[in-house]
């Protein structure tokens, strides 16, 4: 937003199952901070736990075992690129 020092998204995601990331409990959420001047920051916080900073390697590591896969265009489907399918006539190019 325009005027503002940082962005910050929170992602709550199910755990069921997943014996390697059963430390978290059933459900955990996931934060990342943006800073103006692009330097990010990655918090998790378990199940009865409070916020604990997460490196890279850690969220990458869920990430995995969950089978979250950020660079498919179906996980995360952005509005300017959700636009632009929509407005396609052309079956091929969807």
């Amino acid at each position: 937003m325009k005027g503002k020092d940082c962005a910050r998204t929170q992602l709550v995601l199910m755990n069921k199952g997943h014996l390697s990331v059963t430390k978290y409990g059933r459900e955990f959420m996931l934060e990342r901070t943006i800073s103006k001047t692009g330097s990010s920051t990655y918090r998790i916080k378990a199940e009865g736990h409070n916020w604990r900073p997460l490196k890279r390697n850690e969220l990458d590591y869920i990430l995995m075992v969950l089978n979250i896969q950020l660079d498919n265009p179906v996980a995360i489907l952005n509005q300017e690129v959700a636009k632009n399918f929509l407005r396609t006539k052309d079956p091929k190019d969807k």
